[in-house]
């Protein structure tokens, strides 16, 4: 209910509890959403970290690249890049270094090949590495 407040003293005490208020609110969903940036961060790591070990795990069973590039062909794997790829094996050697990295990188690093502006977490030492999430 919208009641005129004639008192100016009571007028900007309602203002300011309601003022307040709305603060709390946003500053509850801001919360909210680093809660979820972060959980979402983590789990991004570790599906990279998976990937990784996945691929590495793949390539060791064959001579060469080539023979690797034609069975993820043939079993229609070949979602990623050569360059992604070889990216991805390098970091399944130093999980470590990717893992430990607390701080966001900048817009573009480590981002997905469709939306180059998300921005994804991860070791520093793979700043220049572009990791694509889902097909080309």
């Amino acid at each position: 209910m919208n009641m005129m407040i004639n008192d100016p003293a009571i007028r900007a005490e309602v203002r300011l509890r309601a003022a307040l208020a709305a603060c709390d609110e946003v500053d509850s969903a801001c919360d909210e959403l680093d809660t979820a940036r972060d959980k979402a961060r983590v789990r991004w790591i570790e599906t990279r970290v998976e990937l990784a070990l996945a691929l590495r795990e793949g390539r060791q069973l064959h001579k060469d690249n080539r023979d690797f590039n034609d069975w993820l062909q043939t079993k229609g794997l070949n979602a990623l890049g050569d360059h992604d790829r070889a990216a991805l094996i390098h970091i399944a050697d130093h999980t470590d270094l990717f893992r430990r990295q607390p701080e966001p990188l900048s817009q573009g690093a480590l981002a997905r090949s469709h939306a180059a502006d998300h921005s994804c977490p991860a070791g520093q030492e793979y700043h220049r590495t572009r990791i694509a999430l889902r097909p080309h």
